[in-house]
């Protein structure tokens, strides 16, 4: 090929370039001295008959877009390598059609291997890149509106150019890496977004800066409007912004095994009205806020999780009223109720708490045993459950109480609790029954436990301390 040479496949045109293994076609330099820019590239437009194929080609000494898909545009490509070139190997404008897209392998190219329309990524079927500017995949656009399918080619997706919108289902398959550009995936209308990692070969979403750090790109966010089929499995999400993981109400969405590292704000954030269809085994790790901000009827289906360096290292609870029984599990970090929501979460159904989980409670906060509810505290010796302030040194009355309405079921009861910092009546029985076995009252305003109407019971053999208010 000439200087400027450029072959272009247009008006029904096609091109047939197939050679053997033995005997590649080539399409390369004229010069003696070749070098890449050579010449400039081979192009297929969208008026172009839809059988244009390469089988067994060398492209190489070309310019950027060696090989070119233009919008609309048909062509199938099988064992090709394409080599020393000025900018990108192959490059795939809007609406490409490719039948065959395997045994792709480029080398040394300026800028990137393939550069390919984000609906377009699941036409991909093999791609190598050795020794190029950047061994990624650059991932343009803004939507997944077709079913598809992100396999591990072994070198990264680069995500640029906005935010993508997943609106289809995208399954991503064990050991792909995402860099995120600055941007966000958001999973909408009908979309669903499946990371299928293993333990060995998680799927990564990250920075795609050369020294990352936390806040270099957005979010996953999950809206009303999506499926409920998404599921990121055995997956990693570090260096994003604030809420790395955002489910909006009205969306559902599982986790199982996935570790949060590196976030600006926090690490994952619930709306009251989203669903869990599984979460289970998620690990924060270095958030720059708190760890987990949920809804007080989201606690129960968080199966396991934890925590560790995070600014706080704990599960904010932004209160509602219980309207499903639950039992909020020790996972070794504390459970804060904060005073964003209702000051006095209302409880409507049986919480049960289990030994060593700890409360922390902001200011003004407290709990009440509402209609048809309970608590449940079944601390045990070694084991007892904490109520007390969040403030790192607090004083008498810093939080609010614990109330028990009429109307709440009789079967209440703190088993080996520790309650402190709590307002005058720290615990105020106002009907129906609570029991108390081994509970201590520390530290608050006035007095710890008053009965206005009810029954507080002490259990047999319980050493129960606190101060009776008038």
């Amino acid at each position: 090929m000439n200087a400027g040479a450029m072959i272009r496949v247009q008006a029904g045109g096609a091109l047939h370039a197939i050679g053997t293994p033995n005997r590649a076609i080539r399409f390369t330099s004229s010069k003696a001295a070749k070098a890449a820019g050579d010449w400039a590239t081979i192009q297929v437009y969208g008026d172009a008959s839809n059988d244009s194929r390469f089988e067994q080609v060398i492209v190489e000494y070309g310019s950027d877009a060696a090989i070119g898909l233009r919008d609309d545009a048909s062509a199938s490509l099988a064992s090709v390598l394409i080599q020393h070139v000025t900018g990108n190997a192959v490059s795939w404008w809007q609406r490409v059609k490719v039948a065959e897209f395997d045994n792709v392998f480029v080398q040394d190219a300026a800028g990137y291997p393939l550069s390919v329309n984000s609906n377009s990524v699941g036409l991909v079927g093999s791609i190598a890149s050795h020794g190029s500017g950047h061994d990624e995949i650059l991932v343009w656009d803004n939507d997944v509106a077709l079913p598809a399918v992100w396999k591990n080619h072994g070198i990264p997706y680069r995500v640029t150019d906005g935010n993508v919108s997943i609106l289809a289902h995208l399954e991503i398959q064990a050991g792909a890496i995402l860099k995120m550009d600055g941007y966000s995936l958001i999973v909408g209308r009908d979309g669903a977004i499946v990371a299928k990692g293993t333990a060995k070969e998680p799927v990564t979403f990250t920075s795609a800066k050369t020294s990352p750090a936390a806040g270099d790109w957005g979010n996953i966010a999950f809206n009303a409007d999506s499926s409920s089929d998404s599921l990121l499995t055995n997956t990693v999400i570090e260096y994003a912004g604030d809420d790395a993981i955002h489910a909006n109400d009205g969306s559902t969405s599982g986790f199982s095994n996935v570790s949060l590292r590196h976030t600006k704000g926090v690490g994952i954030n619930f709306g009251c009205a989203a669903q869990l269809s599984r979460f289970e085994g998620l690990a924060v790790e270095d958030a720059g806020a708190q760890a987990f901000y949920v809804c007080t009827n989201t606690v129960g289906s968080m199966k396991s999780f934890s925590s560790s360096g995070s600014v706080y290292d704990e599960v904010w609870v932004y209160q509602e009223p219980l309207i499903k029984a639950a039992t909020w599990k020790n996972q070794g970090i504390p459970y804060r109720l904060v005073s964003a929501g209702s000051t006095v979460g209302d409880l409507r159904a049986s919480l049960s708490l289990d030994p060593g989980v700890v409360l922390l409670m902001d200011s003004g906060v407290g709990i009440n045993v509402g209609t048809n509810g309970s608590l449940k505290a079944n601390g045990t010796m070694n084991a007892p459950i904490t109520i007390k302030s969040s403030l790192a040194v607090p004083s008498p009355g810093s939080w609010g109480r614990l109330s028990v309405a009429a109307t709440s079921n009789a079967d209440s009861v703190l088993s080996y609790t520790n309650v402190s910092d709590g307002a005058s009546g720290a615990l105020t029985v106002n009907g129906s029954k609570i029991t108390l076995d081994n509970v201590s009252f520390t530290n608050s305003a006035t007095c710890d436990v008053k009965v206005s109407a009810g029954t507080l019971a002490q259990a047999a053999g319980s050493s129960n301390t606190f101060t009776t208010c008038p």
